[in-house]
């Protein structure tokens, strides 16, 4: 009889930690970008969950051990806030660093909420069933047992978990596993296996089209006196985790230096940093720096993986450490890389600034060139994955008249083009990537294969630009004539037909107008 009534009375304290949990568990909570509701409920597992109602979309990880389950239901969203954080620069990273700043106590105080409510409901369930054995059994002192007793039951279970909520593993979060509820399950499916069936086509009509477009502009130069040509190098840049053209362009790349300008990743997540693992299987010799979406870690990754990644002081060993001498050998050429200023030391999940402004800019100039004129030796071919600060570079060197000329290799602007100031050459081969995943079908892919004779003066280059998905694609073999110093600019050929893609830097004002080398052949194949 005794065991029933005390197990009558722990049945009515669970249930009323529950049912108070679940009608009163709720707590509301503001962040810098919207409100979010969160409740605690008991469960066999314990996880932690995010719920996307619009979408129709859960976000669940499994953080901690407690049998509890914390879901958090985004309520309302701020939408100037959350335009202002989808934007780059200083004022979105301190906006999305605020909202991180606030979850966490957040969440702190609705388990506290949760605790009391617990507390609270499983007393108050102990002392009603107390109460009800007492009417039913004739006994006061079981009304009385059942307050004592809730206490007791009810602490017995919250505080394991209030322990089990004290070590939360927060990696976890980096792993979650992503659900879609009713119309959305099917919907999600059929676009994978679209999605699957247009990234194969993507890669083989960039094949094909690469493959074409090589003898159509070897066919079309003039054989009949090729310079001398001592190195042949392939440029790219901006691949933004974009992995679909490279086995391709590897094939192209055979055997050749293979010069990569920055920008490897698009977001800068963790995630992202696979690509240097294709990176690296792109040929034996890659020389690589970094762009303002790149971090340290994928940096990192890359020089484990064999790439040889360039630093302001010197060269990335494969165990992360700076090998000094910023000047490097490479093939028999002299090589320097500038690190990005906006290079981030840790994944950031596509918050961090992307662009240098006003006096930022010219600083990071300033500091690019003052940089320069401290190498010994001095290099015969640069890195500088910045566009604009490659220009200031272009037009530093292209004044010293009594200093051999320098090749310099950028990207950036995704546009793809060569110019020449002086002696020097400025080579951008556009995005390698198509812009990356986001832009499929709308950017080319593309590269720059250039020829440098013994004293690293520019023989040849053939621009090369593929529209993937389509298979759309042109190629222009620039030759240089020996000796000519005048300003001048080579833009590609459109791969795609529609307006030019807008660059994001300002417009070089080096050049003077003169047309493009007589001596350039151009040859398009239109899929």
């Amino acid at each position: 009889m005794a065991f029933a009534v005390v197990l009558a009375l722990v049945a009515g304290s669970i249930a009323g930690a529950t049912l108070a949990l679940r009608a009163f568990g709720e707590t509301t909570g503001h962040l810098a970008l919207g409100t979010v509701t969160i409740g605690v409920q008991p469960t066999t597992s314990g996880r932690a969950e995010v719920f996307m109602p619009l979408l129709d979309w859960e976000v669940v990880a499994k953080p901690f051990r407690a049998p509890v389950v914390v879901r958090a239901e985004v309520a309302t969203v701020n939408r100037d806030q959350a335009l202002v954080a989808l934007r780059s620069g200083r004022d979105a990273n301190a906006q999305v660093e605020r909202a991180r700043a606030e979850v966490p106590p957040l969440v702190r105080e609705a388990v506290k909420h949760a605790i009391i409510v617990a507390t609270l409901g499983g007393i108050a369930g102990a002392a009603l069933v107390g109460c009800v054995l007492a009417v039913v059994a004739g006994r006061r002192r079981l009304a009385i047992l059942g307050l004592p007793l809730g206490v007791i039951v009810t602490a017995g279970l919250i505080v394991p978990v209030a322990r089990g909520l004290e070590h939360v593993d927060y990696a976890a979060f980096d792993h979650p596993t992503f659900h879609a509820h009713g119309s959305e399950l099917p919907r999600l499916l059929a676009f994978s296996s679209q999605l699957s069936d247009a990234l194969k086509g993507y890669t083989a009509s960039y094949e094909t089209a690469l493959r074409g477009l090589v003898n159509l502009v070897t066919a079309v130069s003039d054989p009949a006196a090729p310079p001398a040509t001592a190195h042949d190098i392939v440029v790219g840049s901006d691949i933004h985790s974009n992995s679909l053209p490279l086995q391709a362009f590897g094939r192209y790349a055979r055997g050749k230096p293979i010069f990569l300008v920055g920008d490897f990743s698009q977001l800068g997540t963790g995630y992202e940093a696979s690509i240097a693992d294709v990176v690296a299987r792109l040929g034996p010799t890659i020389v690589a720096v970094s762009g303002n979406h790149d971090t340290t870690p994928l940096m990192q990754r890359l020089a484990k993986n064999g790439v040889i990644v360039l630093r302001n002081d010197g060269e990335m060993g494969r165990d992360g450490r700076l090998i000094p001498g910023a000047v490097v050998n490479v093939d028999g050429m002299t090589v320097a890389g500038f690190s990005d200023p906006l290079e981030t030391p840790s994944a950031t999940f596509g918050l961090h600034p992307l662009e240098l402004q006003g006096r930022d800019f010219v600083a990071a100039g300033d500091r690019l060139v003052a940089w320069f004129d401290r190498l010994r030796p001095r290099p015969q071919i640069v890195l500088v994955h910045q566009h604009g600060l490659a220009h200031a570079l272009l037009t530093h060197v292209a004044a010293q008249t009594d200093q051999r000329p320098v090749v310099i290799l950028t990207g950036h602007d995704h546009v793809q083009h060569m110019e020449r100031l002086g002696s020097s050459l400025l080579v951008d081969g556009g995005t390698l990537g198509a812009g990356g995943l986001f832009a499929v079908g709308e950017a080319p892919a593309g590269f720059i294969d250039l020829r440098l004779d013994a004293t690293n003066q520019p023989v040849s280059a053939d621009m090369v630009q593929i529209e993937p998905v389509s298979g759309d694609g042109a190629a222009r073999r620039v030759v240089f004539a020996p000796g000519d110093t005048r300003a001048q600019r080579w833009d590609a050929v459109p791969a795609v037909t529609g307006p030019a893609p807008a660059t994001r830097d300002e417009p070089p004002t080096t050049t003077d107008g003169t047309p493009a080398n007589a001596q350039a052949a151009t040859t398009e194949r239109r899929g």
